[in-house]
């Protein structure tokens, strides 16, 4: 079996993710209520309390006004601070314990955030573009893992094609992946033997997997903490197996 068919083979674990309505619900009401006190208490303008209602919508985008009343409440809740520093432990108060997110999506999300978002939210901007990035790696996660997108499939099968152009949302479905055939645990640590037999059910031989392995440990990451991270690694791996001439033509790894 080759790397392309082993990979749209676990795709059916990753399409079991389900956005959980319950917690975006839960999200966009804590959203408002901070809203609300924004409007009262520091006078912004009520219109963008219903605003703020749209935020799970493809079409939300979110204007300079709306943004600044993010600014206001990501302060209300103590996430940013009035420097624009993030507190971590706070997200993860108000996404976990307020929210009802379970354990392991806040582990994940938090992890991808780490990695993906801004380290500073400095003013309405700077507000805007952190409130966003938590909504992608949260509402986008889910949403490309269930029902895994006919186009993601496509990249997934155009792997080794030159023109090979994957887009962020691949990353995501290939975090998903690697958990899955455990290459990466949950936290995005590397397993080598776990990724050795993963190889050899490419179709590699003993002697392909010892060059590709000693190519990669020198010059892949060790972890794929978050959506960007595993799309870097795969390419990595891409890499690696075209400079060492081992792509389908000579080495099994095409579906």
């Amino acid at each position: 079996m080759g790397f392309t068919k082993i990979l749209l083979s676990v795709l059916f674990l990753c399409r079991e993710v389900k956005p959980n309505q319950e917690v975006m619900d839960r999200i966009s009401n804590v959203l408002r209520v901070e809203a609300r006190y924004c409007v009262e208490k520091e006078g912004l303008a009520w219109e963008l309390e219903d605003e703020i209602s749209h935020f799970w919508e493809d079409t939300f985008h979110p204007d300079t006004a709306v943004a600044c009343m993010f600014e206001c409440i990501l302060r209300r809740l103590k996430i940013i601070n009035f420097s624009g520093g993030i507190s971590p432990p706070r997200m993860s108060f108000f996404f976990l314990r307020l929210c009802g997110a379970d354990d392991e999506t806040m582990k994940r999300v938090a992890i991808t955030m780490a990695n993906d978002c801004p380290g500073t939210a400095v003013g309405c901007d700077g507000a805007r573009a952190y409130i966003m990035c938590f909504r992608e790696q949260y509402f986008n996660r889910e949403k490309v893992t269930n029902g895994t997108p006919r186009d993601i499939v496509d990249q997934i099968r155009h792997f080794w094609d030159d023109d090979f152009n994957p887009t962020p949302q691949l990353g995501c479905l290939l975090e998903c992946v690697f958990i899955r055939l455990e290459i990466f645990d949950s936290d995005g640590n590397l397993s080598i033997p776990n990724g050795v037999a993963f190889l050899k059910a490419c179709g590699a031989d003993d002697n392909t997997v010892k060059k590709l392995a000693e190519a990669m440990a020198t010059h892949c990451p060790a972890a794929a903490k978050g959506c960007a991270s595993a799309l870097a690694y795969a390419q990595c791996f891409r890499g690696h197996v075209m400079m060492l001439q081992m792509q389908p033509e000579s080495f099994a790894l095409h579906g």
